[in-house]
């Protein structure tokens, strides 16, 4: 190409590349000049609101004394807004608010949530605490909804919230889910201490990661197979018998069945870490073994009389046995994983296992028959021990224990604290020493640093 052809070239570029920025300037210009134009015509327009105390609560959100009237200008630019136990009953007026985006309105005296219906870049919205009995919200950005502890028995199919994410219906008079199929972006679900009875919706959420149904009705647990990412379910207090219908999931990582009368077999389930299925007869812990992936594990109140085979669960972290009929806890010494242990309300004397559980942080061992508490004396990293009402005498274990924060010794055979003066607790928050036969301090119970430091010392 000749050099005065490459120089034309050149030059139409540049001139191609001038007036695409004109363009798209003249294109941002209308927004910016119609915004400069409605705050000109606007701006000082005094705008009303019917509740008083919603205009209270803008006026101190604007640092606004309570003669000076609220005007276009100030409302103009909020994005947020909390008017959290502010006694408001009408929303009348919040409409005018173009740009909001945030708003929390828990705990007032709300019915309707209509005024909203015009605020459409809407994301996050509180009514937890409310008065509000029926649903009709058309918020198309809305991505999370609290209506917790409202009244609420309807969600009007009027409602327009396609991009929601999370919705919490806890503690409402809410029966039927069956609106929710028209959010299909839904991740986290709660309908906890509702009147939920059927959750066959589940299997039109495919985005579901979370849902919680404690204190429910629910009788029947869907084919979750199409839920392919729900990681959290939460079924406790339901009168379920059996979850055969789970089988399939393969993402499920928390599942929680306290005080449900669900039966072995239970389902394959292969990536579930966290377990709960206390308050129930489980009798022996064979049906568990094949969640290899477990990492914590509740198995309160079962009637467990032996815990055969738990070595098998060799990534457990947190393991609860409390209030079982527990004597032999020797298979616990294959958990050298273990981090949380509680073994409280059982009938255990020989706690020799525990010394081979070297991360053990969190132990209580309260309510039992221990009298040696030797095997403890090791476990450097413990940091709260529970060793209230057993049958120790001596605390010479703790000795070696500088890293612990709380300690419960209340209701031993303890004559003798002294040794305590001894062991730098620097850390400690907590100490309880009560109901011993100590000759001073029987009912000492202390939760101040300072004053358990001033109390280790004058020990010495």
């Amino acid at each position: 190409m000749s050099k005065p052809k490459l120089k034309l070239t050149l030059i139409m570029t540049s001139i191609g590349l001038i007036i695409a920025s004109i363009i798209q300037f003249e294109n941002n210009r209308p927004n910016s000049f119609a915004k400069q134009r409605m705050l000109r015509d606007q701006g000082h327009q005094v705008i009303q609101f019917q509740d008083p105390n919603l205009t209270s609560c803008l006026k101190k959100k604007l640092k606004l004394n309570r003669k000076t009237p609220i005007t276009y200008t100030h409302i103009y630019p909020i994005t947020h807004l909390s008017c959290e136990n502010a006694q408001i009953r009408s929303l009348d007026g919040l409409q005018q608010l173009p740009h909001l985006r945030h708003l929390n309105l828990n705990q007032n005296f709300i019915k309707s949530t209509e005024a909203l219906n015009q605020i459409s870049d809407l994301e996050s919205l509180y009514l937890s605490n409310n008065q509000i009995q029926i649903l009709r919200l058309k918020a198309p950005k809305l991505r999370s909804l609290n209506l917790s502890s409202n009244p609420l028995h309807t969600l009007s199919s009027q409602s327009k919230l396609k991009k929601l994410i999370e919705l919490d219906l806890s503690f409402t008079q809410i029966k039927s889910l069956k609106y929710l199929k028209n959010t299909p972006y839904l991740k986290h679900l709660y309908a906890n201490t509702s009147q939920v009875k059927d959750i066959k919706i589940l299997q039109e959420l495919p985005k579901l990661v979370t849902a919680s149904f404690d204190h429910c009705h629910i009788q029947h647990v869907p084919s979750l197979q199409k839920n392919r990412h729900l990681n959290t379910l939460i079924l406790s207090n339901n009168p379920i018998t059996n979850i055969h219908t789970m089988k399939g999931n393969k993402q499920l990582q928390a599942l929680n069945l306290n005080n449900t009368q669900v039966q072995p077999p239970f389902p394959k389930l292969p990536k579930l870490k966290y377990l709960m299925i206390s308050q129930r007869p489980l009798y022996s812990l064979q049906p568990l073994l094949k969640f290899k992936a477990l990492e914590t594990l509740y198995l309160s109140s079962c009637q467990l009389q032996n815990i055969s085979g738990i070595r098998q669960l060799k990534k457990l972290k947190t393991l609860h046995l409390t209030h079982n009929s527990l004597q032999d806890i020797s298979e616990l010494k294959h958990l050298p994983h273990l981090v949380e242990l509680n073994l409280m309300s059982n009938q255990v004397s020989n706690i020799q296992a525990l010394s081979q559980l070297p991360k053990l942080q969190i132990l209580s061992i309260k309510h039992n028959q221990v009298s040696d508490i030797t095997p403890i004396s090791q476990l450097k990293d413990l940091t709260q021990i529970n060793l209230s009402h057993n049958q120790i005498q001596s605390i010479s274990a703790l000795f070696s224990l500088p890293n612990i924060k709380f300690l419960n010794l209340k209701n031993n055979h303890i004559e003798d604290i002294t040794l305590l003066g001894q062991t730098q607790f620097k850390d400690l928050s907590y100490l309880n020493v009560t109901q011993n036969p100590l000759p001073y301090a029987r009912n000492l119970i202390l939760s101040n640093p300072q004053e358990i430091q001033a109390f280790l010392a004058d020990l010495n």
